[in-house]
């Protein structure tokens, strides 16, 4: 069935202060062609507005058959990662960062060598 993760890239639950480090790859085995991993507030790390740095996330589907989508706080599919495929987004936030819709994503579709 469809499942949506959102991880709060602000929250102590998703990346504290204390972690040694924050996720920023994720390994994903899609199983339904709806899922969906959203990124909250994605200019944070370690709960401290990184707005100032370039922050990347890289995304791999090693499931077999189906993709997912990724999302931000604006709800909208910023790239969809088929089974086998890597994407990459960067996040970008002007001002205002504790208001999550301040945060973007923009991802690369990469092409096949």
């Amino acid at each position: 069935a469809q499942a949506t993760l959102t991880l709060d890239m602000s929250s102590a639950t998703t990346c504290s202060a204390a972690s040694v480090a924050c996720p920023q790859v994720f390994m994903v085995t899609s199983d339904f062609n709806t899922n969906v991993l959203k990124i909250s507030k994605c200019a944070f790390y370690k709960q401290v507005d990184y707005s100032t740095h370039l922050m990347t996330y890289t995304f791999i589907n090693v499931g077999a058959k189906f993709p997912f989508t990724v999302k931000d706080d604006h709800d909208v599919g910023r790239t969809v990662v088929p089974a086998g495929v890597v994407r990459e987004c960067y996040c970008h936030c002007a001002a205002n960062c504790n208001v999550a819709t301040s945060n973007k994503l923009y991802c690369q579709n990469m092409a096949p060598r």
